[in-house]
């Protein structure tokens, strides 16, 4: 009787079950407070970057701030993905301008409205450079939604100097092939050009310009 007891029981495989089941459960449970950390931090993340800008649009003292949506903080998440560089200051000038035009591109990759364009563009600003834009927001009359022209005007004439951009319009008049290769008179002709956009301000007027400075004419 007891062999067959221990038979019917040890090899109808009820206790291996519950003792994978019990692994299973212990797993879940070990690895569960990480992935909660994980997505309760990257939900604050994804908070911080609205924070600011939603404080700005509410009076002093309004209890109505308003909280990420499930969707800003999905665009948020793609923006990320795309792994925009942050800034916080620049040795040569023009790498601030280099930023923006690398962010403003990242930020062309998703849709999103104009204020969250400022929004995580402003989230990848730290150290000195998330310290002015606090100072500039700081400064702003209540209820005022900064756009993107805004902040993106302001960015420049604080971190790029106008001598700077003058300096660049006039290498780019006067760019020409010279002993230049095709592919390095391109880089250099499309680098300047960004910083005289009103002397090629449509596609013909750019084709027209690196013809004209090519090496044939």
């Amino acid at each position: 009787m007891d062999n067959i007891g221990n038979k019917g029981y040890g090899n109808d495989g009820s206790d291996d079950s519950r003792t994978q089941a019990n692994g299973n459960e212990r797993s879940i449970n070990e690895t569960s407070p990480e992935l909660i950390q994980v997505v309760v931090n990257q939900t604050n993340m994804l908070a911080t970057a609205f924070q600011l800008l939603q404080n700005r649009n509410n009076p002093a003292g309004a209890t109505n701030v308003q909280v990420p949506t499930v969707q800003q903080q999905c665009k948020l998440s793609e923006f990320l993905k795309t792994g925009p560089p942050t800034f916080a200051m620049a040795v040569d000038p023009m790498e601030a301008n280099d930023w923006l035009r690398t962010v403003e591109k990242k930020l062309g990759v998703i849709q999103c409205t104009d204020q969250e364009r400022v929004g995580f563009a402003t989230h990848q600003l730290v150290g000195p450079a998330s310290e002015w834009w606090d100072s500039y927001e700081a400064s702003r009359p209540e209820g005022h939604t900064i756009t993107w022209n805004e902040f993106s005007s302001v960015f420049r004439r604080s971190h790029v100097p106008a001598g700077m951009i003058t300096l660049r319009k006039r290498e780019f008049r006067y760019l020409k092939q010279g002993d230049l290769t095709v592919t390095e008179y391109r880089h250099e002709f499309y680098r300047l050009a960004h910083y005289a956009p009103e002397d090629v301000e449509t596609d013909e007027d750019k084709q027209e310009k690196f013809l004209q400075r090519s090496k044939d004419d």
